[in-house]
């Protein structure tokens, strides 16, 4: 019983490490005024469509990931960003990080 212990409490403090001090339901924080415009949207996989996204609120500067660059390119900077979707069916998601590790994300609906 004392090593599961110690294994739990190692683990707890490998995510506190990595994380912050967060909650263990992940290292995002819930920062309520944090955003990302549109967070979700679909579009027409047989046509390329251009969308802009904007965050606002948390701490800058952000990190702009594009999760499947095979179903659409991201080009971003600051607090906006441009997505051009492949004609290719799928779901793609952008994630938006800011300084103090909360995370935003849109989903694009490629249909």
């Amino acid at each position: 019983m004392k090593t599961v212990a110690r294994a739990g409490i190692a683990l707890l403090l490998l995510v506190a490490s990595v994380c912050g001090v967060m909650p263990l339901s992940g290292c995002e924080d819930d920062d309520p005024d944090f955003s990302i415009t549109p967070d979700a949207v679909v579009v027409e996989a047989a046509t390329r469509t251009n969308l802009q996204l904007i965050v606002s609120g948390g701490i800058p500067p952000y990190q702009w990931e594009n999760t499947n660059p095979g179903l659409g390119t991201l080009a971003a900077a600051g607090d906006t960003g441009f997505y051009s979707s492949r004609p290719v069916v799928g779901r793609n998601t952008v994630s938006v990080t800011d300084a103090g590790g909360a995370v935003v994300i849109a989903t694009i609906e490629q249909m």
